[in-house]
């Protein structure tokens, strides 16, 4: 092999290497990325980590031992950014769901108060407060909106709406559909318009729950 090649393969080499380096590193200062920067990162690792084996491979066969030893660390470095990675996103997945139950019971508590206002009682059933919710959710998104009104479920929570037998107090839950899953935390709420959460991810541990911050 001439000394062209040779310092071509050692420059993909290293630069498979920078780009692994990158992908183990980097990702730990971006935690709070919205979901399809995530997924970019994900996509990244794979890729730093075929560009890596493709280069080992070549250099295997040209006898570059130098290449072949810099291409097969970048190899692991990118393994390793992909099991580092993986968590973010599956850590952020939960975040973003456990924000989304909280907004949800949010716009409940005022769906509440606005059908007190008009009609003097509480609401016992999401279905009751279609038309209040409506007005947050259908016109961004109706199909999504029409399930969640019928079977209570939005972002991998289960919502539920309560009340007494005179309708003058209610209570609404959000538990995970599947615990360390969508969701960990379960959060729930009543007139006084407190939201309390629970790490046990059940109604009952979330009624005598820590009040959210």
């Amino acid at each position: 092999m001439n000394t062209r090649q040779s310092s071509g393969y050692r420059r993909l080499a290293q630069l498979s290497l920078v780009v692994s380096i990158s992908m183990v590193i980097v990702p730990r200062f971006l935690v709070g990325l919205y979901a399809p920067m995530q997924l970019t990162i994900l996509f990244l690792s794979v890729c730093s980590l075929v560009f890596a084996a493709v280069v080992m491979l070549q250099a295997e066969k040209q006898h570059e031992r130098g290449s072949q030893s810099t291409s097969l660390l970048a190899c692991m470095l990118s393994v390793m950014a992909l099991f580092l990675n993986f968590p973010i996103h599956f850590e952020n997945g939960i975040a973003r769901n456990e924000f989304a139950a909280v907004e949800v019971l949010k716009n409940i508590d005022r769906a509440q108060q606005e059908n007190w206002s008009s009609s003097h009682r509480y609401a016992c059933s999401l279905p009751e407060l279609e038309a209040q919710l409506g007005r947050v959710y259908s016109a961004k998104d109706g199909r999504n909106f029409r399930s969640f009104i019928d079977r209570g479920t939005r972002s991998s929570y289960l919502f539920a709406v309560r009340c007494d037998s005179g309708g003058s107090s209610y209570s609404s839950s959000a538990v995970p559909q599947r615990q360390y899953r969508g969701g960990v935390r379960s959060f729930c709420s009543d007139r006084s318009g407190v939201i309390r959460y629970s790490n046990e991810g059940d109604v009952d541990s979330c009624k005598v729950g820590s009040p959210l911050q």
